[in-house]
């Protein structure tokens, strides 16, 4: 219960930050759109953003619950589950083994903080000062944020984006001499 309250107070903290800094015009007239031609509530409407943002939120209690089914009856349409594997992108914590990190303790740090679904952290690579982790494709750059800022053993995560490693090329331009 406490840790849900929590979670709660976090996000509300971050919802308070967007809607006062960010120019929302737009994505008021896409919630309009959404809510007209799927024929929601805007209640229902804004109750399935959040679900999509944060879909950890409420992860205890909603186990035996399938939102895809639920969302899918309400708006009649079929949502297909993916059968295919999410990509995923690479990421450089500045943490390490140095400040005592566990890979469970920074598992959990991203499912509270970013919402990051914990079956989704493909891998952790655990360094002398730094991390690796695997981390699903298409954070939302206010989380992205939010991590840069986090502090994990009284350290800042300083979180960054990694280049995808080109160590073997598949093809390779060869002059032709003549």
């Amino acid at each position: 219960m406490q840790a849900r309250l929590k979670k709660e107070e976090k996000f509300k903290k971050r919802l308070k930050k967007v809607l006062a800094e960010e120019n929302l015009g737009l994505h008021r007239e896409l919630v309009d759109k959404l809510v007209s031609e799927l024929n929601l509530s805007a209640e229902d409407c804004a109750a399935a953003l959040v679900f999509l943002s944060q879909p950890n939120l409420y992860a205890a209690e909603n186990q035996t619950e399938r939102p895809y089914e639920k969302i899918s009856q309400a708006v009649d349409i079929e949502i297909p589950m993916p059968s295919f594997k999410l990509k995923s992108v690479r990421y450089r914590i500045e943490v390490g083994r140095a400040q005592n990190l566990h890979a469970a303790q920074l598992s959990s740090l991203l499912v509270e903080e970013a919402g990051v679904d914990i079956s989704r952290i493909d891998r952790i690579e655990i360094y002398e000062d730094y991390t690796i982790v695997d981390l699903p494709e298409g954070m939302p750059a206010d989380i992205f944020q939010h991590l840069t800022e986090v502090e994990l053993n009284q350290r800042k995560l300083g979180i960054k984006r990694l280049k995808p490693h080109r160590k073997f090329r598949r093809f390779r331009k060869t002059e032709k001499i003549a």
